[in-house]
């Protein structure tokens, strides 16, 4: 029983920070589409602070977070005359 415990914590602490960046993707695609409202203020901006920040203050943070985030931003719009 206790073993068990043990791996399904060991289990949780793994995935977690797994699970809440690769939750930034899908918020930025569901914002860009204007299913969900995520700019300042909101529970995401107050959720996901933290790893803004971090990417602001740290390069080695920022540039993959930002081509993680670019996969989800919609494709450009062709701008025609």
């Amino acid at each position: 029983m206790r073993r068990s415990l043990i791996a399904i914590a060991a289990i949780i602490v793994v995935l977690a920070p797994i699970i809440y960046l690769g939750a930034l993707g899908p918020i930025v695609w569901l914002e860009r589409r204007g299913y969900i409202i995520a700019g300042e203020n909101s529970c995401f901006d107050w959720l996901y602070r933290p790893v803004t920040q971090a990417a602001i203050k740290y390069p080695v943070v920022g540039r993959p977070l930002k081509w993680y985030v670019s996969l989800w931003e919609p494709p450009p719009v062709p701008n025609h005359p």
